[in-house]
C-alpha cells in the first residue's frame, strides 16, 4: 500500500491553506500598486478640475489621457520591477483581469467622449468613478479585504448619485474623491499593515 497518498480532506486542507497563504502573499503586495494609482488619478483629477473651473477650456479633459501615461511607468518602476517573481495563480490573474478591464473602459470612454463635446466627457468621468468602484469592490470581495470591498461600494453606489446632482465642472472632482477612497487610502491601510 502506498502511504504517500493523500486523503481528500488532507488535500483539501492543502489547497485551502495554499490558497489562503496567495490571498496573504497579494494583499502584503497590492498597497504600493494602489498607492500609485490612487495618488496619480486624485492629481489628475484636481489639475483637470483646476483648469477646468479657470479656463472652461474643455480642451483641458484630454490630460484625462495623462493618468495612463504617468501611471503605468510609476507603477514599473517603483513597483513592477521590483518584485520578485512568483508563480501565478488564481486571485493574481482573476484581480490583472478586473483591472485590466477597468483599464480598457476607462481608456476607451474618453477616446469616444474626446470625439463627441465636453458634457459628454463629464458625463462619461461619472461613468469611469461608478465603474472604478465596482473594480474596487470585486478586488475587495476576492481578496476578503472589507475595506476594500465597501470603500468601492459607496464610491459606486454614492458616485453614481450625486453626480446626477453635480455640475459638470465638478466631475473630476467627484473622480479625484473616488480615487482616494477606493485606492490611495486602503493602499496605505494595506502598507501600514504590511509593516
Amino acid at each position: 500500500m502506498n502511504t504517500n497518498e493523500l486523503s481528500p480532506e488532507k488535500s483539501i486542507q492543502i489547497i485551502s491553506e495554499m490558497l489562503e497563504k496567495s490571498r496573504k502573499d497579494f494583499e502584503k503586495d497590492s498597497g504600493t500598486p494602489m498607492i500609485i494609482w490612487g495618488a496619480v488619478v486624485t492629481i489628475v483629477s484636481i489639475i483637470i478640475w483646476y483648469v477646468l473651473k479657470a479656463t472652461s477650456n474643455p480642451y483641458w479633459n484630454l490630460l484625462w489621457f495623462a493618468i495612463p501615461l504617468v501611471g503605468y511607468p510609476f507603477n514599473y518602476f517603483l513597483y513592477y520591477k521590483k518584485q520578485e517573481k512568483r508563480a501565478k495563480n488564481f486571485l493574481n490573474n482573476a484581480i490583472a483581469t478586473i483591472w485590466g478591464c477597468f483599464g480598457i473602459i476607462a481608456t476607451l470612454l474618453p477616446i469616444i467622449a474626446c470625439t463627441l463635446f465636453h458634457e459628454a466627457m463629464m458625463f462619461l468621468t461619472s461613468w469611469i468613478t461608478i465603474i472604478l468602484g465596482f473594480a474596487s469592490a470585486l478586488t475587495g470581495l476576492l481578496m476578503k479585504n472589507h475595506w476594500i470591498t465597501m470603500s468601492g461600494f459607496v464610491v459606486a453606489i454614492a458616485g453614481g448619485l450625486v453626480s446626477v446632482f453635480m455640475d459638470y465642472s465638478n466631475i473630476p472632482l467627484l473622480m479625484g474623491c473616488a480615487a482616494l477612497i477606493t485606492l490611495l487610502l486602503p493602499g496605505i491601510i494595506l502598507n501600514l499593515k504590511k509593516k
